[in-house]
């Protein structure tokens, strides 16, 4: 009790992170046993330096001397111990950060109970025309941090649960600049994993494998890093290295979800076999299932990946790339079975249909605007099952995927395909007009829009443009 002071250390100009020596702390008490008023309750040598054990202990034999006299304590505090401190004070630590906890107020209004420990997925990565790729879930890492770098990374990957993507990515890589060359080994590792799934959920997919990878840099023993690495690696194509960091992830924690899912997809063993061994030891959670169906969609089993997804769905109904990968699946099943202008049967109009929702209610649930644009072919993919049910706004979700996506040739030949089925022949010859190089079906396709309008000479002259390319027999024989 009574009056406190505080003393800060350094030297010249520049932040001193030497020692305290023990010379330095008897001549700043000696100065404090004149302050005035007199100092009554702790005396505190505040420095930049590192936290010494021998100069604690100085510290501590001082104090027993003071307290048998009736003086006040003394005590040094490191620049990790303040960094602690400020890490236990909210109004401290707004003063100082002010643009994190602004960022974060609005999304911890109505932030889950549970948000510190929840998982949350990456993006279901779609590369070319739909295809699918795994489901990932990253939980809050193991390494123990500082407090100060703990409260500002834990306040980005809230934002990053929420589904902000972009706000996270900024957030992130601003926290990167500020604190790159003060931050602990374990802080930089998890920085660099949240602004590398960050990436992951934005589609930036190379760039995240490279931040994932360089974690174990800075933190080779711990098992989240390890696990990054290993989703880095296989997103890199180099899959004995995912192995080799999966694995020893998964020697230290055998339920982390990353590397169980790596382990898994890379494992050369039956289906049978591997749920058999992963489920003994992680459960049978939505995680695994989503690596057994991405192992069926690599082999191109599209059945049995299709069965693994909605697998997956059932488990985690509130989880939005889990929800799209299974109803993507089931589309590109029914759609290779049938073809983009067949019938499917009644069972499978069914499964269109349910697939078409599950993708709505996972678009309902990504709010950024850049985490959409990365998930642009859910929507392609809603198009094509829309297109095959015949609803009459196929071309609404044609729009919207060439709205999202650009003037990506594929994009444009999907509402080409729609145009045509829905007799939109004037839509047919604009879309095609933008494509750079058109392939011989799309030109087929403007030949036989313009016919359809009338315009028979123009038809004949594109037809006859065609022919001389190498064509399939059944564009030829049209």
């Amino acid at each position: 009790t009574g009056l406190s002071g505080v003393q800060c250390k350094r030297r010249g100009n520049s932040i001193d992170t030497g020692e305290i020596a023990e010379g330095d702390l008897r001549d700043e008490v000696a100065k404090a046993l004149k302050f005035q008023p007199r100092l009554q309750g702790d005396f505190i040598l505040a420095t930049t330096g590192a936290r010494d054990a021998k100069i604690q202990e100085v510290a501590r034999e001082i104090t027993q001397d003071h307290q048998a006299r009736g003086l006040f304590s003394v005590h040094v505090f490191a620049w990790e111990d303040i960094q602690g401190e400020i890490g236990k004070h909210t109004s401290v630590f707004a003063t100082h950060f002010g643009d994190l906890v602004a960022t974060v107020r609005d999304f911890d209004r109505d932030r889950p109970d549970d948000v510190s420990r929840e998982s949350y997925p990456a993006a279901a990565y779609a590369r070319g025309s739909g295809a699918l790729a795994i489901a990932v879930s990253v939980r809050d890492g193991g390494a123990s941090l500082d407090s100060e770098h703990q409260a500002q990374i834990d306040a980005i990957r809230a934002i990053l649960k929420k589904g902000n993507a972009e706000l996270a990515l900024e957030q992130g890589e601003a926290l990167r600049a500020r604190v790159w060359a003060a931050a602990s080994a374990p802080a930089k590792a998890h920085l660099l994993a949240l602004i590398g799934h960050a990436k992951l959920e934005l589609g930036d997919d190379q760039a995240a494998a490279k931040l994932l990878i360089e974690t174990v840099v800075h933190a080779s023993t711990d098992a989240p890093s390890q696990a990054n690495a290993a989703l880095g690696h296989m997103l890199q194509g180099s899959e004995k290295a995912a192995r080799t960091w999966a694995n020893m992830a998964l020697a230290q924690v055998p339920s982390s979800a990353i590397a169980v899912q790596v382990a898994a997809i890379l494992d050369e063993r039956s289906d049978d076999d591997v749920l058999a061994a992963y489920e003994a030891t992680f459960g049978a959670r939505s995680e695994l299932f989503s690596a057994l169906g991405e192992r069926a969609r690599r082999r191109l089993d599209l059945t049995a990946a299709a069965a693994w997804f909605a697998k997956a769905a059932e488990l985690a109904p509130d989880a939005a790339n889990t929800l799209a990968i299974a109803g993507q699946m089931a589309i590109d099943r029914i759609s290779f079975r049938v073809g983009v202008c067949g019938i499917p049967t009644a069972p499978e109009r069914e499964e269109l249909q349910r697939s078409v929702e599950l993708i709505e209610r996972a678009w309902s649930l990504v709010k950024d605007d850049g985490a959409r644009r990365a998930r642009v072919a859910w929507i392609a993919r809603r198009t094509v099952a829309k297109q095959l049910l015949g609803t009459i706004d196929a071309g609404v979700s044609a729009d919207e995927v060439l709205a999202l996506g650009g003037d990506r040739a594929e994009f444009i030949m999907l509402r080409v395909s729609v145009a045509s089925g829905a007799g939109d022949h004037e839509k047919v010859i604009e879309l095609v007009d933008r494509l750079a190089d058109p392939p011989p079906d799309m030109r087929g396709a403007r030949a036989a829009a313009r016919a359809n309008r009338g315009d028979l000479v123009g038809s004949l002259a594109e037809w006859e443009r065609i022919l001389p390319l190498d064509l399939p027999p059944d564009l030829r024989e049209q």
